[in-house]
């Protein structure tokens, strides 16, 4: 009988550290790469509003490529009389664990909360606090 309750218990020990690790869809994959903009929204009073991003009609989807030398690239494409064109911003970013840290140029850096992160979707929670009014955003990713 012993042994009956010692199996039972490592049993249920490995389903619950199983199941709990990958809850929030967050692992261990790679942020480096392609990654295009699915949607973004806020966060009010706890409840996410997501929108789908808006990319301009007839041109290629807006994207940010991290790097693996701790560089991005933040590409956006507008149509205008001569057709579709793209604009880049560059900057730095750093991964520790659950924070991404992102700098555009000289501007000061901005920590978001890596909410999930898995082959084919990054999602980023960010926080700003400006003139004592504070707002919660989220940006959704797709890997290209």
């Amino acid at each position: 009988m012993k042994k009956i309750s010692i199996l039972l218990v490592a049993f249920v020990a490995l389903t619950f550290s199983s199941c709990g690790s990958d809850d929030n869809g967050t692992n261990t994959a790679s942020i480096i790469g392609k990654w295009e903009y699915s949607q973004t929204g806020d966060v009010i009073e706890g409840v996410e509003f997501l929108e789908t991003y808006d990319h301009t009609t007839g041109c290629n989807k807006d994207y940010i490529e991290f790097k693996s030398n701790g560089t991005f690239d933040d590409v956006w494409y507008s149509n205008g009389a001569s057709g579709c064109t793209s604009d880049n911003d560059s900057g730095t970013w750093a991964q520790n664990g659950v924070t991404i840290t992102t700098a555009y140029g000289e501007q000061d850096a901005e920590e978001g909360e890596i909410l999930t992160l898995n082959e084919t979707t990054l999602k980023v929670r960010f926080v700003d606090t400006s003139e004592g009014m504070t707002q919660t955003y989220v940006t959704v990713l797709k890997r290209q």
